[in-house]
C-alpha cells in the first residue's frame, strides 16, 4: 500500500512539473504566431493588407521573455521584418 502511494505521489509531481514547465512556452508560441501574422499584415500607408503566411515555428524565448505578450511583441517585429515589400 505504501508503495502505491509513493508511485501515485511521484506521478502527480511529474505531471505538475510537466504542465508548469510547458505552460509558458505554449502562451509564448501562441503570442508569437499571432504577432507574426499581425506584423506581416501591418500597412504603414493604409493599403490593402496582404494575406499572412503560415508563421514559422516560434523561436526559443530569450532570457526575460516568457508570456504571451513577449511572444506577440517578438512576432510582430519579425513578421514586419520578413515582409517582401
Amino acid at each position: 500500500m505504501n508503495r502505491l502511494i509513493i508511485y501515485m505521489f511521484t506521478f502527480l509531481i511529474a505531471v505538475l512539473l510537466n504542465v508548469y514547465s510547458h505552460g509558458d512556452e505554449g502562451n509564448y508560441g501562441n503570442g508569437y504566431q499571432k504577432g507574426y501574422q499581425k506584423g506581416y499584415q501591418f500597412q504603414e500607408d493604409g493599403g490593402i493588407e496582404p494575406i499572412p503566411p503560415v508563421p514559422p515555428i516560434p523561436p526559443i524565448p530569450v532570457i526575460g521573455e516568457s508570456g504571451y505578450d513577449d511572444g506577440y511583441r517578438r512576432g510582430v517585429i519579425e513578421g514586419h521584418e520578413n515582409r517582401d515589400d
